[in-house]
């Protein structure tokens, strides 16, 4: 940039790097070109899901004896089945089973790490229903989201609050926040 500038300033050692002036307007166009083009491929393929559909591919895509064991695994220790279902549903689709399988090869040379489908830490690898176990104790007993008595809302403070606790993630305070607030309408 700098040996630019100084060839800009006239003739002199640097003029070698500064274009003459019709290729240097020809490549500026072709750079905006390029530019334009690119934008346009890059918001025709990108996937645009809104909270709708990203609850209905996680509810699709978890795994359904996982869904069971969670809720059967809340109820058992008094936890809310609705709060670890969404974040089961949140990191299922941010760590999908494939990725959760790397992380299992990967524990094998560095055995600590986050696992299952929970994403729980733990010295070393464990499966996805010993990460339920270890997200309810850990993190999910005995919470309560407080609900609007006038319209039967979770209060979202309180629910960003306890699962910023889980993950301090935005993106995940936000989906999983979302995902909760989907099942406690029950569709």
């Amino acid at each position: 940039m700098g040996a630019a500038l100084l060839g800009g300033l006239g003739p002199g050692p640097f003029d070698f790097v500064v274009p003459p002036v019709d290729e240097f307007f020809k490549a500026l166009w072709t750079a905006i070109f390029v530019a334009v083009i690119g934008v346009v491929v890059l918001n025709g393929t990108r996937d645009r899901y809104g909270p709708g559909d990203l609850f209905d591919i996680a509810e699709r895509e978890a795994p359904a004896h996982l869904v069971e064991y969670s809720r059967s695994r809340s109820e058992k220790a008094g936890a809310d089945a609705d709060l670890l279902l969404a974040i089961l549903y949140t990191e299922n689709l941010q760590r999908p089973s494939w990725f959760r399988r790397l992380e299992y090869i990967k524990g094998a040379v560095f055995p600590r790490g986050s696992y299952g489908i929970m994403q729980a830490s733990s010295p070393y690898p464990i499966s996805d229903e010993q990460s339920i176990d270890v997200a309810i104790d850990r993190y999910l007993r005995d919470v309560e989201i407080p609900t609007d008595p006038e319209h039967g809302i979770p209060d979202r403070e309180a629910l960003e609050r306890t699962l910023r606790r889980y993950n301090r993630s935005s993106a995940f305070v936000e989906l999983a926040a979302g995902m909760y607030e989907r099942l406690k309408r029950g569709y």
